[in-house]
């Protein structure tokens, strides 16, 4: 599953920002090298353990150059109410911008701005991510 490998490739202890790179038909991700980068769009991934944690989230998608890619399950866990007010302050914020906040599993959510179209796809079983590896 593509989102097994980007996963692996984040930490579970820190933010981290990649850059995106358009490579003909594909869009490359790196880490991002210091603040000299000069992509136009910033993926960055977020994880939430408090409410104050979405400023960071806000504040990239009204700049609108960031997807943010965002590990709820600690969220939930601590407090499934302060998930929930989180949760509706993004969405609410996607949805001024004219973006998109999708769930991609229960433990992870995708905020996008209005120039990203999100397409949900097929639905595969657990077993079958359709990718070799």
């Amino acid at each position: 599953m593509v989102f097994g490998k980007i996963k692996k490739f984040l930490s579970d202890e820190e933010e981290t920002t990649y850059v995106a790179t358009k490579k003909g038909d594909f869009i490359e991700l790196s880490p991002e090298m210091g603040r000299d980068a000069t992509a136009n769009i910033m993926f960055k991934y977020y994880i939430l353990k408090d409410f104050s944690d979405i400023k960071s989230i806000i504040s990239g998608l009204r700049e609108g150059h960031t997807i943010a890619l965002m590990k709820i399950n600690q969220l939930k866990t601590k407090d499934i109410s302060e998930l929930r007010r989180a949760i509706a302050k993004i969405k609410k914020t996607c949805e001024a911008m004219g973006g998109s906040l999708i769930g991609v599993d229960e433990n992870w959510v995708v905020a996008t701005p209005s120039y990203v179209k999100v397409d949900k796809g097929e639905i595969l079983p657990d077993n079958a991510s359709g990718m070799d590896d």
